[in-house]
Formats: C-alpha cells, structure tokens, sequence
C-alpha cells in the first residue's frame, strides 16, 4: 500500500512510500505505559459487508486476453463448527471484483484471491491509540506490533524496564507477584525494545521478584525506561500490522488492523493445484 511520510522537525523530508502485506519480523510492542491515559479503542466490521466470493482479472499470455479467476468462500477463510457449511448459502453472494495488476499468472491470480478473502474475514478489528514520541517516530505504516491490553487480557503482564539491567538480569518497575500472584509462569516470551531501538523477543523465560533472566543473552541490554511485555500460554499477545502513523499535538495517532501469521501458508498453499479447465463442450476424438 502508499502511503504520505509528511516533512516533520522530527522525520525530516518527506515523500511517498510503499509498504507491502508479506511476512515480516515485528519492530515494535505497545502496552498501557507508553500509550496515553485513553488507552486502546477496537472496532470492527460486519459479516454483512464482507465479499464472499472475489473474481481475479488477470491477463492470460496463452490466450493472449483478459480471464477471470474466481474464488470463493471456504472453512481456510472463516472458522465453522460444521465443516461441511456452504458459505455462499450461509452468508450470500456478495462478489468483489478486483484487477491483478502487471498479472500473467492464474496460480498469482488465485493467491491474490485467497488474501484478499482471508484479509476480508480474518483481519478485520481496528485497533486505535495514541502514543509518545519515542514509539511514534520509530513505526510506520506496514510494521507489525504486537500489543498487551489489560482490559482485554484481564491482566497486567507489561510494563517499563528499570535501571540496573543488564543482557542477563532485566529489572522491570513490578515484581512478579503483581503480575502474577503466587503463580509466575517459569517458561514465557520476553519482549522488549534495546537501547538502538530495537525489537526484542526472548523464549524460555523466568522471573523472581522483578528481575527477568532471559532464555538467550540478548547482544544489547534494554534501557531503562523501554517498554516490555510478557506473552505467556494463558496470555498471548495480540499481533497488528500499522494502517496510519499520524503526529498530533504532543503524541502520535496510530491505527493498526489485526494480523494473523497463518494468512501466508494458506494463500501459499504448496499443496493446492488446479483442476482441469472446461474450455468446450465438444466431445473429445476417439
């Protein structure tokens, strides 16, 4: 997708630039210390409005023309307790045409299809904030993050690492025991921004009181004052590419849309093949 980078005191000279949906690391976390007192806001849309079909128009080299790839709604694109629904007659046929741009391919075609319908159905929340100027002028649109929302969790497992810390003892501003209770996970993600600014996830993690040891020694120790979030089994973080990146007054506007990792093994699907093509109802020569 383009998007504006305006000219800022902070970003420099602006201009136009890309930001493609593939697989990509994340580069930064959020959580209710480095966001403003407003906190997260969610929305989403409807199932009504939502393309249960596409047709891809991509340009045939054999034919020397324009053809449609059609895809349609399946069990891969939606979660259905019976695996035998039929989409088209649950939800209707609500078909969305869209043009492959420079395409020659019918198997591009297709895939473009199933990211287009798996976009549609499965990364459709909107998550809103505002934040500081250390984490607004470090994402921009097409990043992943990864968020910790106590509100939605129902629990606090984030927070700011504090000064002491080195790559193999990380001191956070709260103790296990606030953020856990009597029963810290002794195995869990640790994520955490270095002092370059980068993003930072370490497995195999524990805790004891409020000092992390990390399961594999970082190459930078993070700064105090640098944001840290715990995922763990019962508490996963939730995963969101940025949409916009806006400077206000004081703080920067972000709107991200939820991302899931499994999109691309399924548009890339190294299994799927097409079956035969009808192109005539003449009966084949014996």
């Amino acid at each position: 997708m383009p998007f504006w980078e305006a000219a800022t005191s902070v970003l420099g000279t602006g201009g136009i630039s890309l930001a493609q949906d593939r697989p990509e690391d994340f580069s930064y976390i959020f959580n209710q210390t480095n966001v403003t007192q407003e906190g997260f806001s969610y929305s989403g849309s409807s199932m009504k409005g939502r393309p249960t079909c596409v047709s891809v128009r991509y340009f045939d080299n054999d034919a020397r023309d324009f053809r449609q790839e059609l895809v349609e709604l399946t069990s891969q694109f939606v979660t259905a307790d019976d695996s035998n629904v039929n989409f088209l007659d649950k939800y209707g046929y609500n078909k969305k045409e869209i043009v492959a741009f420079a395409c020659t391919s019918r198997g591009q075609a297709n895939r473009l299809g199933k990211w287009y319908l798996y976009t549609s159905h499965r990364e459709t929340e909107i998550c809103s904030f505002s934040t500081d100027m250390a984490a607004g002028i470090k994402v921009r649109p097409g990043d992943y993050v990864k968020i910790s929302d106590p509100v939605r969790s129902g629990r606090v497992v984030a927070g700011r690492v504090t000064s002491g810390s080195t790559i193999t003892q990380i001191k956070l501003d709260r103790s296990d025991t606030e953020m856990f209770g009597a029963n810290a996970p002794t195995n869990f993600e640790f994520h955490t921004i270095d002092t370059d600014g980068k993003y930072i996830q370490v497995g195999s993690s524990n805790i004891v009181g409020n000092t992390v040891t990390p399961g594999s020694t970082p190459s930078i120790a993070p700064t105090a004052g640098a944001p840290f979030n715990i995922g763990y089994a019962d508490v996963n973080l939730t995963q969101w590419r940025i949409l916009t990146v806006e400077e206000g007054d004081g703080v920067f506007n972000v709107t991200a849309v939820a991302h899931e990792r499994n999109k691309f093994s399924i548009v890339e699907d190294p299994n799927f093949s097409f079956g035969a093509r009808t192109v005539s109802q003449l009966a084949a020569k014996t």
